[in-house]
């Protein structure tokens, strides 16, 4: 019905009969050369409560593939255009840096949550992420509270296991406590 969104790896919502909202899918794209790195990465996200589709490359080109819908990754309902890109700055062929200043060309960057990761050795590369459209840092080997710290600065992109909350024993003994809503 809207090819050109489908095609840039937009799910379609429907508001009313007459309306339709485009939104980015929420898969998360880890982009890594280190295997074991890109795997830690997956357990922290999954520890961390995180429910999004991952998505595993290994090199700037297979981002950039993606981000395109090319090769490989032509099938948009199985390849969405990924939200969230979790991006190590150090990988052959085309490293991060590369893949920012292609994303910034094309003005990808404004819609994705775009993470670095990398060591603080790297901190003149960093700074260049940042201004092509990176949004945070993390520094290797990210862990469970990485990943939280970025669900609280950036929530509307993550899918996460809800946690209810108690709220503190101001009643008698035997009283139902009720889980706080996620406004409170």
């Amino acid at each position: 019905m809207f090819p050109a969104l489908v095609k840039r790896g937009y799910l379609l919502l429907w508001a009313s009969p007459l309306h339709s909202v485009a939104v980015m899918s929420k898969t998360i794209l880890i982009a890594d050369d280190d295997e074991n790195d890109a795997l830690a990465l997956r357990k922290a996200l999954s520890q961390a409560g995180v429910k999004n589709p991952v998505a595993i490359v290994g090199d700037g080109k297979q981002v950039i593939a993606y981000y395109k819908g090319a090769e490989a990754y032509a099938d948009r309902a199985k390849y969405p255009i990924p939200g969230i890109l979790l991006l190590d700055l150090k990988m052959p062929q085309l490293g991060g840096l590369e893949v920012l200043e292609w994303l910034h060309a094309t003005q990808q960057t404004k819609d994705i949550l775009i993470v670095i990761l990398s060591g603080y050795s790297e901190l003149e590369n960093i700074r260049r992420g940042y201004a092509l459209g990176a949004r945070s840092f993390l520094p290797k080997p990210c862990h469970a509270d990485d990943i939280q710290g970025l669900i609280r600065a950036y929530p509307n992109y993550w899918e996460t296991h809800e946690m209810p909350q108690i709220l503190p024993s101001a009643t008698k003994s035997g009283d139902q406590q009720l889980p706080l809503s996620p406004e409170n």
